[in-house]
């Protein structure tokens, strides 16, 4: 069930304008994927790469720049989701492997 309602939902909800729902969906993302039983967080990871999540919150984490509360909060929303998204997984792995330079990663 909780996986049918992510499929639909998943990309309205990151990728949503509102910082307020995107730290929501976020919020309760990682409690899937850090409680979640069977294979949830596994279908979440996959979901953030299919959709494009993993790229627009890496781009959060690295290149928002202010002083605004609620956007400093998203940006540490933002690198705790890709630390979640690529936890023991190779395809993000690989990705980040193709954006950054090797020495960068280790």
């Amino acid at each position: 069930m909780i996986t049918s309602y992510l499929n639909s939902s998943f990309n309205c909800f990151v990728q949503h304008p509102s910082v307020a729902i995107v730290k929501g969906a976020g919020l309760v993302m990682k409690a899937l994927i850090e409680e979640g039983q069977g294979n949830i967080g596994r279908e979440i990871q996959d979901m953030a790469l299919k959709e494009g999540a993993l790229m627009r919150h890496l781009l959060n984490a690295l290149f928002v720049q202010t002083s605004d509360p609620r956007l400093l909060t998203l940006r540490q929303l933002s690198r705790h989701l890709i630390v979640l998204w690529t936890s023991q997984n190779p395809a993000a792995n690989e990705l980040l492997k193709r954006i950054f330079v090797r020495s960068n990663l280790s």
